[in-house]
């Protein structure tokens, strides 16, 4: 796994103890941009599902994949290179792109799984050129919401201290 704080990157095996690796990958991602709870939730789901995806279209059970992950001012993005299994997953995309409401008896399992991926992330896209698929999160209400957490904690502690904010 290589260690950068905006730009990373785990390769792995699918079907070879490839959950716990990613999950490994998103917790010390998500640890350093403090996101926590249910975006963090979200984050970890998709990501896990995304790869049982992979692994169920995948012929190849020791299929070879590549995640890399980047931060900009937008948000996170997780870009899986999916190879030769592009097309497969593109049929999907396309068909759950039609798609607003899950019909649990109408919709098959492959295309149930990609809505719920398509669900839990803010964003999908993929790239033909480079067959790959990248999940995208905006965290800039993550950040809103623990800047106001540490002001309101920091106006707690001068006023216990009795010393007055000027603003």
């Amino acid at each position: 796994m290589g260690r950068n704080l905006q730009n990373r990157s785990l390769r792995l095996i699918i079907g070879k103890d490839h959950i716990t690796k990613i999950e490994k990958f998103v917790e010390l991602i998500c640890d350093d941009y403090h996101i926590y709870d249910e975006y963090y939730a979200n984050i970890i789901a998709s990501n896990t599902l995304l790869a049982e995806y992979i692994y169920d279209l995948s012929n190849d059970r020791d299929h070879r994949l590549d995640i890399r992950f980047v931060s900009d001012k937008n948000g996170v993005r997780f870009i899986f290179s999916l190879g030769d299994i592009f097309l497969d997953f593109a049929r999907y995309h396309e068909r759950a792109s039609n798609f607003n409401i899950i019909d649990s008896e109408e919709t098959e399992e492959s295309l149930r799984k990609f809505l719920i991926i398509k669900l839990l992330c803010d964003d999908i896209f993929i790239n033909p050129e480079n067959e790959t698929v990248e999940l995208f999160f905006r965290i800039s209400g993550v950040n809103e919401m623990l800047t106001n957490q540490r002001i309101e904690l920091l106006n707690k502690y001068f006023s216990m201290i009795q010393y007055k904010i000027k603003q």
